[in-house]
C-alpha cells in the first residue's frame, strides 16, 4: 500500500516507532462517470515481537492516529493533540 511516491512520516508514540503512510485511492462510482478518490492510510510499528500493520479506509488522519494510539496505549481514552 505504501508507494515511494506516498506521503510516508515516522513518529514515536510512547515510545513505540510507527510509520504511517497515505495514498489518496482512485474510483469511480458507478452513477459518476469521473473518477473520484478516497483516503487510505497504513500503520506499521512492532511492539514486543508483534508486528502490526493498521490500514484504514476512509477515516480522517486524526481517527487512524487514534485507533494506532489506542492498541499501543492498551486504552480507547485517546485524545490527539495536534
Amino acid at each position: 500500500y505504501i508507494l515511494p511516491d506516498d506521503e510516508v512520516k515516522q513518529t514515536d508514540i510512547n515510545g513505540v516507532m510507527v510509520t504511517f503512510g497515505y495514498r489518496a485511492m482512485p474510483y469511480q462510482s458507478a452513477t459518476n462517470a469521473e473518477s473520484a478518490y478516497y483516503d487510505l492510510y497504513v500503520a506499521e510499528f512492532e511492539i514486543g515481537e508483534i508486528s502490526y500493520q493498521i490500514v484504514a479506509e476512509q477515516m480522517s488522519k486524526e481517527d487512524v492516529v487514534k485507533v494506532v494510539s489506542s492498541v499501543i496505549y492498551g486504552t480507547s481514552d485517546i485524545k490527539v493533540v495536534q
